[in-house]
């Protein structure tokens, strides 16, 4: 720290602090060291002809730098410390009028001032706008007796009335210096918030305290004057008497005789409605149900169409129609008469007509024909037989006929001597002639 007080102290020595814009100011040996980033008046850098203030909140002027860009140092002067003079302490501050000054941690505001306008910008941050928080916060330091090395960034901007550096804010009803929602109000539209805590509801508390939106049912006075109160006159007019009308209107009368249902008379018929005309002589009951087939009041018995079931299948014989009633039907009989033949059970039948006959229709579409009608060639009702030589064909005169030896399509037949496959030998003359004349003489 030692080293420190020394560098300041010997840098402002350089420094000139009486500018020509008169921003004087004393000199002191407690000072802080800012070093500025940039620093911009509505959106443009300042030159270098502008100059950054350091101000205590009071006002008082206590640092000024002319602006150069980036690391512009800015030395803040603070209040000098008392000192010890043959241990006596003697006040510092107020030989070098320092006394007002700022000291550690004491919040110091910067502002920029335009040379060419000849004013002073303060760079105010607006935070929460639109808000019931809404503010504008000066640009501000704490002042601490050493150099700081965060940069600064320094902006002056408009606000919300277009001024310069101003520091009015939006309200939460986007009013620019507005006072925001009214006192008792709940909205910016003048709204407030209605019995149910909604913000412009319909609903309200009537006399009762009831919260809701609908006067129908709205509490009232009894007969006493109470609101929601129970009190009601009696029929003599009494508020809260217990005088009442009796069954017949009249106020504490008797009511109904014994015996008789109404104020007139009358007495419960057989269906229990005073002065009715009782059962209906075509019913048997006072609901108007009549007697079934069967004699049951109400019943669901019902004369119905019944046929035979010879068989027992379920099916019905559509020739035997008969009409019983339904809760005393005989055996043996349905309601429908879907049986193709009341004496075939199953209802499955041959091709013959037979009752679970075992007929089928051939291949050539013959009952029971097993086949029969197709010939040797395989054609149903076809001529081709098969001849003695097992040949299968439709032309009889190409049949094959027996030889002479009796073999069916055999090859041998009789030769020149009357022999059946024989070789002519049998009955030939000397001269190998069948039959002939020649014969071997005595000379041979």
């Amino acid at each position: 720290m030692k080293y420190l007080t020394t560098y300041i102290f010997s840098f402002l020595v350089l420094f000139n602090v009486s500018l020509t814009q008169n921003f004087d100011l004393n000199q002191s040996q407690q000072q802080a060291v800012y070093f500025i980033d940039f620093a911009n008046l509505d959106d443009n850098e300042i030159s270098n002809e502008d100059s950054i203030l350091a101000r205590t909140e009071s006002g008082l002027l206590v640092g000024v730098s002319k602006y150069n860009g980036y690391g512009t140092d800015l030395v803040v002067m603070g209040r000098d410390l008392d000192i010890l003079i043959d241990g006596q302490p003697y006040s510092v501050c107020e030989t070098t009028g320092t006394c007002d000054y700022p000291i550690n941690e004491d919040k110091i505001f910067l502002t920029v001032y335009d040379f060419s306008s000849n004013q002073e910008f303060v760079p105010y941050s607006i935070i929460n706008n639109m808000t019931d928080d809404a503010e504008a916060i000066p640009q501000s330091v704490s002042f601490s007796t050493l150099i700081n090395e965060n940069l600064l960034s320094i902006s002056v901007v408009r606000d919300c009335s277009d001024i310069l550096g101003g520091n009015s804010v939006l309200d939460e009803c986007s009013v620019c210096d507005g006072f925001g929602i009214a006192p008792g109000d709940c909205d910016c539209a003048g709204n407030v918030f209605d019995c149910n805590n909604i913000c412009g509801g319909p609903s309200y508390l009537d006399n009762c305290s009831n919260c809701d939106d609908d006067p129908n049912n709205d509490c009232t006075a009894d007969c006493s004057g109470v609101y929601g109160g129970d009190a009601v006159e009696d029929c003599l007019g009494v508020c809260g008497g217990d005088a009442v009308l009796d069954e017949c209107g009249f106020c504490n009368g008797s009511g109904i005789p014994v015996g008789d249902c109404d104020c007139f008379g009358n007495s419960l018929d057989a269906c229990g409605i005073c002065g009715g005309p009782g059962i209906p002589e075509s019913d048997c009951d006072c609901l108007g149900n009549k007697e079934d087939c069967e004699g049951v009041c109400g019943g669901s018995a019902q004369i119905l169409t019944y046929y035979i079931d010879s068989d027992n299948d379920g099916l019905g014989d559509d020739s035997s129609q008969f009409s019983f009633c339904s809760a005393s039907v005989p055996d043996g009989f349905v309601q429908n008469n879907n049986d193709l033949d009341d004496n075939c059970y199953s209802n499955q039948h041959d091709c013959a007509g037979i009752c679970d006959g075992t007929s089928i229709i051939d291949t050539c579409g013959v009952c029971g024909g097993l086949g029969s009608a197709v010939d040797c060639a395989g054609i149903c009702f076809g001529f081709s037989v098969y001849d003695m030589c097992d040949i299968c064909d439709d032309d009889p005169s190409n049949d094959c006929v027996q030889d002479c030896a009796g073999v069916w399509g055999g090859s041998s037949v009789d030769d020149a001597c009357g022999v059946c496959g024989g070789d002519n030998s049998s009955c030939a003359d000397c001269a190998g002639v069948p039959n002939g004349p020649n014969y071997v003489d005595m000379c041979d």
